[in-house]
Parts: structure tokens; sequence; C-alpha cells
């Protein structure tokens, strides 16, 4: 049988990446931040934003409280903070 949870790579849940979307301006407005297609935006509420894609959002939008619940926090510690600020310098 194959393994559907995408379990591979670290992902915040399912419930706090719908909730991270939608604070962000639904699926449509994420795709065109993070230039991808709005289906892949879509599965994100199914299986999750994946780390490296909640790195770039935590940065791009940082000001956003809901960028500093405890999941985010646990999943994208400061210290990978520094890694992402430099990559888009």
């Amino acid at each position: 049988m194959k393994d559907t949870s995408r379990s591979k790579h670290p992902r915040l849940s399912a419930p706090a990446s719908s909730s991270v979307i939608d604070a962000l301006g639904g699926v449509t407005a994420v795709s065109k931040v993070c230039e991808i297609s709005t289906a892949a935006v879509a599965q994100w509420r199914r299986y999750g934003i994946p780390k490296a894609r909640l790195q770039y959002l935590r940065e791009r939008f940082r000001e956003m409280p809901i960028m500093h619940t405890k999941e985010i926090a646990e999943l994208c510690p400061r210290e990978d903070w520094k890694k992402v600020r430099a990559a888009l310098r």
C-alpha cells in the first residue's frame, strides 16, 4: 500500500496550514506570492505547508500574528530564519 501521509518532509499540520492560507488571503493569493499553482496550495490544506515554503511565508509575512504560533515556531525555529533572510537578500 502506498504511503499517502507524505511524512518524509516536515510540514505544518493541515488545520494550521488552512488557518495560515486563510489569513494570507486564500489559495489564490498564496499561490501568487509563492509563484506556484493554486492546485499546489490547495493541497496544503490537506497535507500541510512544507517547511521550506512555510519558512518563506513566515519571513515574508513576519508582522502577521498567525506567523508567531507555537506550531510554526517549533517547525521553523529562529535559527532557520537567519538562513532564509540571507537567501532572500
